[in-house]
């Protein structure tokens, strides 16, 4: 396959991906689909189309491909992960045990029946609250929430970062990362991650809101946390899109929970999502056995 032929499928998939991902989105707000993990559903499918488009377009030349996007990915996820052990071994070790957190979170885990993480305040951290590890999680705070968080906005911190221990996000935001970085190619392979990593917050917020009944608390505390953490240092920033964190996409996320009811599962959710991935069906599949052939044509 020449290089021009190539160029051309990457294209035509890049378009397709691009395609679904406006479908996507357009249709997750006409239908005013507020279910997280239907949303995560819709939003994997163009994560997953911006690589298997240039697959399915390009036949000859698939072995070559998973080959060449696999080790990129698997590059990328090394560095990541080397960047990340640094990271949290720098942050643990310059903090110091927050045990009225810590007592704050015993009833919490209990509910979630989950392992009580060690909470640490760390003077390094200058985001919102984060968690870092799987089998032995913790839970990291700013050093500056111990004197301007009272204990209604640690208990609802703690239930959000809790809920990530118990969905055990942080492996989630992993897998979804590798994914999006075998079309690391196809710049539109960022909006639907984005997506994705902004609906764990979501559904994070649901548990929170059900653990503590205190939709309210949460709102308040995220501004309150995004205001006085607002200075992010460079290496956080690199880490930001594998960690899961409490101070991302403030804005969506009040929506979310100043909507009524909008963390309460509903039915007609399910009927939306299938009727999204019929019009995905109609308007991306079909008329690419179409395109097909046309490519075929490609010198």
């Amino acid at each position: 396959m020449s290089l021009l032929s190539l160029l051309t499928f990457a294209l035509t998939a890049l378009l397709l991906s691009l395609l679904w991902v406006g479908i996507a989105w357009s249709l997750v707000r006409l239908l005013r689909l507020n279910s997280p993990v239907a949303r995560v559903f819709v939003y994997l499918a163009p994560l997953l189309t911006a690589f298997f488009a240039l697959l399915r377009l390009a036949p000859d030349s698939r072995m070559a491909i998973v080959s060449v996007s696999l080790g990129v990915a698997a590059l990328l996820s090394l560095r990541d992960v080397r960047r990340y052990l640094v990271y949290r071994r720098r942050i643990t070790d310059g903090g110091r045990r927050y045990a009225h957190a810590e007592a704050l979170c015993l009833p919490l885990a209990r509910t979630l029946d989950v392992p009580v993480p060690r909470v640490y305040l760390s003077p390094d951290l200058t985001i919102g609250p984060m968690v870092l590890g799987v089998a032995r999680p913790t839970i990291v705070f700013p050093s500056w929430t111990a004197e301007q968080l009272n204990d209604d906005e640690l208990r609802v911190l703690l239930a959000h970062e809790l809920a990530h221990v118990y969905r055990r996000d942080i492996l989630l935001k992993w897998a979804l990362l590798f994914l999006r970085r075998l079309a690391f190619w196809n710049p539109v392979a960022a909006w639907p991650y984005r997506w994705l990593s902004l609906e764990i917050e979501f559904a994070c917020d649901r548990i929170a809101c059900r653990l503590t009944g205190k939709p309210g608390t949460l709102a308040k505390t995220l501004c309150k946390i995004q205001q006085l953490g607002a200075v992010q240092a460079v290496d956080e920033k690199r880490l930001l899109q594998v960690i899961p964190r409490a101070d991302l996409g403030l804005r969506a996320r009040l929506e979310y929970l100043g909507a009524s009811g909008s963390y309460v599962f509903e039915w007609p959710n399910l009927f939306k999502t299938l009727l999204i991935f019929s019009v995905y069906w109609l308007v991306c599949s079909k008329p690419a056995e179409f395109v097909l052939p046309l490519l075929d044509q490609a010198p």
